[in-house]
């Protein structure tokens, strides 16, 4: 008789969410990892002063508590999970120097409207336009004094 439902190999987002979902279900798990922290890529690693982020670690939209988005409602009431999470308040970084030479390096927060509405007030944000498109899932279709118009 084997002492483990299951066994998931690999603590990165995807095991731990499958061990998450198998042990709320009543399994015994024996979750495995090669590496000496948890997480796969959403670690970080160090080499000489520089520490580089290997990829995600944050979530945008999660929600409040007692108003979480998809994520939330997830982790937090199906998995009743006890986290106190972080709120980062810039998520998205520029850093550039326009056409006329000036240097910039903008921070962003997280959400469309509170990404633009901050673009709008920074002289330089707009030199970043090409990067935003490139990120965000709207066209930006012009700004002028009076606002910004997005498409979607």
């Amino acid at each position: 008789m084997s002492k483990f439902d299951a066994v998931v190999i690999g603590s990165g987002t995807g095991g731990l969410s499958a061990a998450l979902s198998l042990a709320t279900a009543g399994k015994k798990i024996l979750l495995l990892e090669q590496h000496n922290v948890p997480g796969g890529c959403a670690t970080s690693f160090v080499r000489g002063r520089f520490e580089f982020d290997a990829s995600l670690h944050e979530f945008c939209s999660l929600g409040y508590p007692g108003n979480w988005a998809m994520t939330g409602k997830l982790l937090m009431e199906k998995y009743k999970l006890n986290i106190d999470w972080c709120l980062v308040p810039d998520l998205y970084r520029c850093i550039g120097t326009t056409r006329s030479g000036k240097h910039f390096d903008l921070r962003f927060p997280c959400g469309i409207l509170s990404f633009f509405e901050r673009a709008l007030y920074n002289e330089c944000a707009l030199s970043c336009l090409v990067w935003v498109e490139a990120l965000l899932p709207v066209a930006l279709v012009g700004v002028s004094g009076k606002g910004l118009f997005i498409m979607r």
